[in-house]
């Protein structure tokens, strides 16, 4: 998994996560994207939103733009209206020149008690907004969450609604572990590399390393007893996004419920610690706090961005700012974490 933060630490939120598995992409919000490719925008086959203010869905105008020779399906996640707001986007032009189902737009409004109402939109029906379709999806140990299956099967999306005054969605993907191949297994074995691997690493993937697998000389081996000689497990990555979000005990319950056990936090720090009450009024998240999240989701790692233009001549600050907290409260133990998120709530 590849992680760019489209527009830098300072900029509009996009962040366009690459899979190398296969070539598509997904885009965490979609602020400006002047930036990006006619061919790194035509990757992005899912958009994850969090909200539509103008800074996160201003972007949205040019991923319509690119997608409209190329008939195909894209994929869109939100908060509830997200389907309204991008129809209306759709509405604003002129479509009297396409072709029969050349745009399509399936799109998961995620609603807070862990159902996910799914909207399609075709320019074959001028866009018109149907009868939804009303998923039950599953959630993680909380009902204000949904868990969508949007790529291929090595990926999972899941989305839980958060509190920014207005209704935000923060997202985590979880990759499928993975299973590398150790070469010097395959010798010791007197095998010869060939398409029998991917098809067991396959196999392993799917949870079904059973029966016989053929090799090229034709030969038949018990599958579990190759991949237990060759194949050695990788956990998949986690990799979870938060921003404009208010910094409050229900929020950081939910997250916690939704998304502990990740590696990664991609978070917002749109303020230092010296303006937390500049922070809570406009419900966003200081430094301090984006730190205080990811310590308490397990993360080993914290990617901060979305800092407040009033810091515009100095980023580096924020960044340290939050590098220390990071470190600190990656030290401390459960009581005295406890200690600090409970400062932040008074």
């Amino acid at each position: 998994m590849t992680i760019d933060i489209v527009n830098g630490i300072g900029g509009d939120p996009a962040v366009v996560i690459g899979f190398q598995n296969h070539g598509n992409s997904l885009l965490l919000d979609a602020g400006s994207l002047e930036s990006l490719s006619v061919k790194e925008l035509l990757k992005i086959r899912t958009v994850c939103i969090s909200h539509a203010h103008v800074d996160h869905f201003i972007g949205f105008d040019r991923i319509i733009r690119v997608n409209v020779p190329h008939f195909r399906t894209l994929e869109v996640v939100g908060p509830a209206g997200i389907a309204n707001q991008i129809r209306s986007k759709l509405l604003a032009y002129t479509w009297n020149l396409l072709e029969a189902n050349q745009l399509n737009y399936r799109i998961h409004e995620v609603i807070s008690d862990g159902q996910a109402m799914t909207y399609s939109l075709s320019s074959d029906n001028l866009f018109t907004l149907g009868t939804p379709a009303l998923t039950i999806t599953p959630s993680v140990n909380s009902a204000l969450g949904s868990v969508l299956p949007l790529l291929q099967s090595d990926v999972v999306v899941s989305a839980v609604i958060l509190d920014h005054g207005t209704p935000v969605c923060g997202y985590s993907l979880t990759m499928s572990d993975s299973f590398t191949v150790s070469i010097d297994g395959v010798e010791k074995l007197g095998l010869t590399p060939g398409p029998w691997i991917g098809e067991l690493q396959k196999l392993a993937v799917a949870g079904q390393i059973h029966g016989s697998v053929r090799l090229p000389n034709g030969e038949m081996r018990d599958a579990k007893d190759l991949a237990k000689a060759i194949l050695t497990r990788c956990r998949g990555q986690k990799i979870t996004y938060l921003t404009d979000i208010v910094f409050s005990q229900g929020n950081l319950a939910r997250v916690v419920a939704q998304f502990s056990g990740s590696d990664t936090l991609i978070c917002e720090t749109n303020f230092r610690h010296l303006h937390r009450d500049r922070a809570a009024k406009k419900k966003h998240l200081t430094s301090k706090q984006a730190a205080l999240l990811a310590v308490s989701l397990g993360c080993k790692t914290l990617k901060i961005f979305h800092i407040s233009n009033i810091y515009a001549n100095d980023h580096q600050s924020s960044i340290d700012e939050a590098e220390e907290f990071f470190s600190l409260f990656s030290s401390l133990g459960p009581a005295e974490l406890h200690t600090e998120i409970e400062s932040e709530f008074r």
